[in-house]
């Protein structure tokens, strides 16, 4: 067993442990505390009722369900929470008790010398899958974890000697008081505001990937950003800011004194839309952090496999182009996917209304090329009524379902044109999960 975590399972051992939440992450908790911590007296609480049954059945642990599942702190050493369990359903005697972690919290506090962690408001899973692919075609052993693959606890007993990428929510980060040794942070819209309090409350839990990195870490954020936003975080950084970008056929970042300008070729780049080309210059950063050369770093770029739901390709019918890009939730991405297919003229917007300012993007419509505006959900009205009192140009049509939204588009769009799915708000409406969303786009598609 290496270093980093025997200190971890000598720091739980024989702790009062609450477990807060039983899903997926929790369940990988509760896996690890039985294999590696027996001695520790362990509850599992949630919200709905379950059993120990399957893997779990005859485990020495006990649980709490109900409204009041977490239980007094007085009887806990610590709460491991999941991700999902919003700080504002936790009660104040816990919130004032500071007894509260969760995986990414222990990971950070004992592994953060292996891990890479990669935060923003969007484009965080392509840059952690792509930092992954960097190092591993360069010969450095990686896990992808977290968010992207398995939880965190389910990988540590094979992360001897390897990096741990890591996908960081805000969810995530809001109670850690370490950071990865390599952090990244991509891009910071307004989101998550039926959570936080405010857009200043968001990004303080996703500058916390930084703030408290040791000498000698490293942390990415935008090159605009150097000097001009964000900037009392940016002296609160132990660590060196480094700013990423991407100009033209350029990607640009800066190492201490060191300036590169690197030219790459864009015929040959996977992704699509400069928001991507900007991606790219952040993981081809972290790499050559991670000790892969540039150019090596650069060769694999050109091999990477995009994600689904992220600006994909499903097909060509007709002669109109289908995009699914069912990961946009707010409206900046649907700007980036819109310039990112200037061919775009039925555009595929709206869903759950998180009280989202939609000014941006309406501006942004007024001006583009766009004829066919499909509009789904609650944001599908505001964005509606926003149009109308412009006096727009647009052919607009409200859909119910998924399927009338397409068959609209494959009637509307003209041959060489584009339809884009790039909905700018939350799925949850109608859907589990964008994933969801963006695999009923492709069924409708592939139906025509």
């Amino acid at each position: 067993m290496y270093y980093e975590l025997n200190n971890l399972i000598e720091f739980l051992s024989g702790k009062r442990i609450l477990i807060a939440g039983f899903g997926r992450e929790g369940k990988s908790t509760l896996r690890f505390l039985i294999k590696h911590v027996p001695d520790a007296h362990i509850m599992v609480g949630d919200e709905k009722e379950f059993d120990f049954n399957g893997e779990f059945s005859g485990v020495h642990a006990q649980k709490i369900c109900g409204n009041d599942y977490f239980g007094n702190p007085d009887d806990f050493d610590i709460m491991i929470k999941t991700p999902g369990i919003s700080l504002k359903c936790i009660p104040q005697t816990w919130l004032r008790s500071e007894k509260i972690s969760s995986q990414t919290g222990l990971l950070l506090r004992f592994f953060s010398n292996k891990v890479i962690g990669i935060t923003g408001t969007k484009g965080k899973s392509t840059t952690s899958t792509l930092v992954h692919h960097l190092l591993t075609s360069n010969g450095i052993k990686a896990i992808l974890a977290g968010n992207m693959g398995l939880p965190f606890f389910d990988e540590l007993e094979n992360a001897d000697h390897k990096m741990i990428v890591a996908e960081l929510s805000c969810h995530q980060l809001e109670t850690v008081y370490s950071s990865p040794v390599i952090s990244v942070i991509l891009n910071l819209f307004p989101e998550h505001l039926d959570h936080y309090k405010s857009f200043e409350a968001y990004a303080r839990a996703k500058w916390n990937i930084g703030l408290y990195q040791k000498w000698g870490g490293r942390l990415f954020i935008p090159a605009e950003w150097i000097g001009k936003t964000w900037t009392e975080y940016q002296k609160q950084c132990s660590g060196q800011l480094t700013g990423f970008d991407a100009v033209d056929d350029e990607i640009v970042f800066e190492f201490d004194d060191t300036h590169f300008r690197e030219k790459i070729d864009l015929s040959r780049i996977p992704l699509q839309g400069e928001h991507n080309l900007k991606n790219s210059a952040a993981a081809l950063g972290v790499a050559v952090e991670a000790g892969v050369e540039l150019s090596d770093a650069i060769t694999a770029l050109y091999t990477f496999k995009p994600l689904p739901h992220r600006l994909e390709f499903i097909r060509e019918v007709n002669g109109v182009t289908y995009i699914n890009d069912s990961i946009s939730t707010i409206p900046q991405s649907a700007i980036a996917a819109m310039k990112a297919f200037p061919e775009t003229e039925t555009i595929i917007l709206g869903g759950f209304n998180r009280g989202i300012d939609y000014s941006e993007l309406i501006d942004f419509l007024l001006k583009s090329d766009i004829l066919n505006i499909v509009l789904m959900g609650s944001v599908g009205e505001v964005i509606g009524a926003a149009l109308e009192s412009r006096k727009s140009r647009f052919r607009i049509f409200h859909a119910e379902e998924m399927q009338q939204a397409v068959n609209y588009a494959a009637e509307n769009t003209s041959p060489g044109k584009v339809c884009l799915l790039s909905p700018a708000a939350a799925s949850y409406d109608k859907y589990i999960n964008f994933e969801y969303r963006g695999d009923d786009f492709r069924k409708c598609v592939e139906e025509l």
